[in-house]
């Protein structure tokens, strides 16, 4: 561009020197020069044009950039208000647990003045004693209930982890009582012996046995009302803990998603897997518990995926090493599981996709396929390491089902 500027300023002095040597020469300068001067303007106007077109560009790029952290920092801080409402519910679950606990000690407390204060208390103390132990029994059942609550609530914050110390000092709390429950039966044992070495004088304390009976009738009524507490509370446990599943499995298909997103330019889609599938790798996997056979179970798998919004089928696993560790967290107590896979009339394994399965694609267990006529569908072993089987037609087992 200076150049142009430098050409047209030595042609203008050029043209003024030779001004009065020649008319002819000084028109042609001078249309040189107009033709010079137009084509620096057009240039001029190129390079502004150019530069307005590239500001809109940026423009565009900047504000769908600021859309997509919009979106996404909405959706995470929607995430956080559901886990604060969790965290808030289970709080209130535990207040609600330790005053039962805090009843029951009042209950034992008073059982064992009662049984200070009159040996025949004892006696009928001793028969609450084998109600209170079947309590424990569901207490002992609310307690593994507690245990697989803290395993779920060790993967959310730090919150969580507060409160299972808390369930951890309750089932403590538990355990003593239980403790001196058996402390309280043995003292009933030699009471009740005490008694039968006295039963001769049981008729002095026939006045008195009715009114021990009336307030034997009066601690039945509160027992009964502790049994309805407690069983209230552990149906709320129950229904927490199921509430941390599907939030963990949520919680766990968002990272995954935004894991997957960060390594994607802005303009790739977050795929989540639908309500009931967790998401492995790039899979979308969903165990039934149910038993069916082979077909029956493609059949379920095909109807839950068209409810999800998709297509379903069994299982074909895109990486082993990621099934492996799917399956390793599996809590199911069906000792095989139905795969998508079975040998056709060629002996030949494939997937039900239509690919052929090689043998070494996948770990078979020790002797495995033994390729037997009715043995003609593919199953894992769920119980230590991930082993392929080729299972009976007619079984009757669980399946993973794979959402596409």
């Amino acid at each position: 561009m200076w150049r142009i500027a430098f050409n047209i300023f030595f042609l203008i002095i050029l043209a003024e020197y030779s001004c009065g040597k020649n008319h002819s020469l000084q028109q042609e300068l001078d249309k040189d020069l107009h033709d010079r001067l137009s084509a620096l303007e057009e240039l001029v106007a190129s390079q502004i044009t150019s530069q307005e077109v590239l500001r809109a560009a940026l423009k565009r790029e900047t504000d769908r950039r600021l859309t997509l952290e919009t979106i996404l920092q909405r959706s995470f801080e929607e995430e956080r208000v559901r886990i604060e409402e969790l965290t808030s519910n289970m709080k209130v679950t535990i207040d609600r647990v330790e005053a039962l606990d805090q009843i029951l000690q009042e209950e034992i407390r008073f059982r064992e003045e009662a049984e200070i204060k009159d040996a025949m208390v004892v006696l009928e103390i001793s028969k609450k004693v084998n109600l209170l132990e079947r309590d424990l029994s569901l207490l002992s059942l609310m307690k593994s209930k507690l245990r697989e609550l803290e395993d779920h609530e060790y993967l959310q914050n730090e919150e969580i982890l507060d409160m299972q110390n808390a369930v951890s000092n309750m089932r403590k709390s538990v355990t003593h009582e239980q403790r001196r429950l058996q402390e309280l039966w043995s003292n009933a044992d030699f009471l009740t012996a005490k008694i039968l070495e006295h039963s001769h004088s049981l008729s002095l304390f026939e006045s008195q046995f009715e009114e021990l009976d009336t307030k034997f009738l009066n601690i039945n009524e509160t027992f009964v009302q502790e049994c309805a507490l407690l069983q209230e509370s552990r149906s709320r446990v129950l229904h927490l803990s199921e509430r941390l599943t599907e939030l963990q499995d949520s919680v766990s298909n968002l990272t995954l998603a935004v894991g997957y997103l960060s390594t994607k330019t802005p303009t790739t889609l977050l795929k989540l897997c639908p309500h009931g599938y967790r998401k492995f790798g790039q899979d979308c996997l969903q165990l039934i518990e149910s038993k069916f056979s082979w077909d029956e179970a493609r059949k379920k798998c095909e109807e839950l995926g068209m409810t999800a919004g998709g297509i379903g089928d069994l299982v074909i696993p895109t990486n082993v090493d990621n099934f492996r560790a799917y399956v390793e967290r599996l809590d199911t107590a069906s000792d095989y599981l139905w795969v998508g896979a079975k040998r056709d009339d060629d002996s030949v394994w494939r997937w039900v996709s239509g690919m052929t399965l090689e043998e070494k694609e996948v770990p078979w267990d020790l002797g495995e396929p033994d390729n037997y006529e009715n043995q003609y569908h593919l199953c894992i072993r769920t119980k230590g390491n991930l082993k392929f089987h080729d299972c009976l037609a007619d079984a009757q087992l669980s399946a993973v089902c794979q959402l596409k």
